[in-house]
């Protein structure tokens, strides 16, 4: 009974939802920005790209998120992420050889008792 008791408290201190007025929370680390960069035809180019964020002094490069693929092995969904855990306020700089640099200013991500809020920016870049 003691070891049910523990597990029953173990379980519920990793997951997200409140019950009976206690906040528990899951253990793993949520990304605060998640980046879908498309060209002019609609095809996904976050691996043509360098994205940066920056909150003040914190500079963080978005990461590989998730690809995805069709049966034919084209890429369907591919993003970038980063400000993993770290509530704030960003810009958002993209570069690249191919595309026009893009800027985006005050990209908010907030939190909640556990985790933070994701944020997803879903934008168009243009070829130089």
């Amino acid at each position: 009974m003691k070891n049910l008791l523990i597990i029953t408290l173990l379980t519920g201190l990793f997951s997200c939802d409140k019950d009976d007025g206690f906040t528990i929370c899951t253990t793993d680390i949520r990304s605060g920005i998640e980046l879908y960069a498309k060209n002019e035809f609609g095809e996904t180019v976050a691996d043509s790209i360098v994205a940066v964020i920056q909150e003040g002094i914190f500079i963080d490069t978005l990461d590989q998120g998730s690809i995805s693929m069709d049966s034919l092995g084209n890429i369907t969904t591919y993003f970038l992420s980063g400000a993993d855990e770290r509530p704030g306020v960003y810009d958002l700089i993209i570069t690249s050889n191919i595309f026009e640099t893009y800027n985006q200013t005050d990209i908010v991500v907030t939190e909640n008792s556990c985790h933070v809020n994701k944020v997803e920016i879903n934008i168009e870049l243009s070829r130089k």
